[in-house]
């Protein structure tokens, strides 16, 4: 399987380098090989709302594919949003085969708002409102812009997360089982090399909308990752080490950066995940950290309302582990408690 899956990358490559033109072109701005370009995507809404994407193009030397790298959907994820203004200076054109367009926050709103999962202009969560729509909200117009301005060029693309101001997160990578691209979104997930890979079947129709930016590119059969890595907005070296690594050796395996990939290490695949939700309004504790192990019939966390009256036991529904929980006391009704990773059966 894996000599069918290299052959593939292979001859994908070859296709590349027979068609990349001398220069690559992006909102207007042209790229020739050898190059480092930084600049900002300008978007305007029909609402007369305003906002801008800041890119930085690196094109290699060498003709080769297109790889993606976002961050900053959620604007207080920051682990990613730092990893990816650090990724430039790690990456040189003479060894690029190819082009990587780092889109460095999606929403710059939410990002100098400090906002938790929406964007404060339209209180709208750009991760649910894929592929956009250009008439629309500004949210809307950000969707639409990296679905038809951007993803039409990558032939491959990796969005990058973190545990929100509110989450506790053990770091993942996330692919899509679904066409053709399924086996090169694979092949990037185990070459971040970290220690969970969450593998999803849901279910892209063309009826539907696509609402992430993965489920985006894979609905354009673009192979896609989702990565998450960090916690409650908290900015450590170890986290964006481990993300820039993780990249970098996507970009070795994908022969778009020279040097060997690092071996795939044996990641725990995870293919069920459950909620676990809150039935009160209330103040949310918990001892249990993500990563954790838990059993089913486990009570796992309380949820007391204001004057401190117990309201909901949280037991565990599953045995499994804590993919990622929140992390704050405040909680209301129907709101997500837990995400569990189930034992592999």
């Amino acid at each position: 399987m894996t000599k069918v899956i290299l052959l593939i990358i292979l001859c994908t490559c070859y296709s590349f380098v027979s068609a990349q033109q001398p220069v690559f072109l992006l909102d207007g701005h042209k790229v020739k090989a050898g190059e480092k370009l930084s600049f900002n995507m300008q978007i305007r809404a029909s609402s007369g709302d305003s906002t801008y994407i800041p890119v930085t193009v690196i094109r290699g030397s060498k003709p080769g594919p297109v790889l993606g790298i976002l961050a900053g959907i959620h604007g207080y994820e920051y682990p990613p949003i730092i990893a990816l203004q650090q990724l430039p200076a790690l990456l040189d054109p003479t060894r690029i085969s190819g082009t990587i367009v780092l889109v460095h926050i999606a929403n710059v709103s939410a990002f100098l708002g400090r906002s938790v999962y929406y964007n404060p202009v339209d209180h709208k969560n750009l991760n649910r409102v894929f592929p956009g729509n250009k008439n629309g909200t500004i949210t809307d117009c950000i969707a639409w812009t990296i679905s038809h301005e951007l993803f039409p060029r990558f032939n491959y693309f990796i969005d990058v997360h973190a545990g929100d101001a509110n989450e506790d997160l053990h770091s993942y990578v996330g692919y899509v089982v679904h066409g053709n691209q399924t086996a090169s979104a694979k092949e990037m997930a185990e070459a971040m090399g970290f220690d969970w890979i969450m593998r999803s079947e849901r279910s892209i129709a063309d009826s539907l909308p696509t609402q992430y930016a993965t489920s985006e590119a894979v609905a354009q059969d673009i192979p896609a990752l989702a990565i998450e890595c960090g916690k409650m907005g908290i900015v450590t070296q170890a986290e964006t080490e481990k993300i820039n690594s993780g990249l970098i050796n996507v970009m070795r395996t994908l022969r778009l950066m020279s040097g060997a990939p690092s071996p795939a290490n044996a990641p725990i695949e995870i293919t069920k995940r459950v909620t676990v939700n809150s039935e009160y309004t209330g103040i949310f504790y918990s001892d249990y950290k993500a990563g954790q192990l838990v059993r089913k019939g486990m009570k796992i966390g309380y949820v007391t309302d204001f004057f401190g009256k117990h309201l909901q036991d949280v037991i565990s529904p599953v045995d499994g582990f804590v993919v990622y929980k929140v992390s704050t006391p405040p909680i209301s009704k129907g709101e997500l408690l837990f995400n569990l990773g189930q034992y592999p059966d």
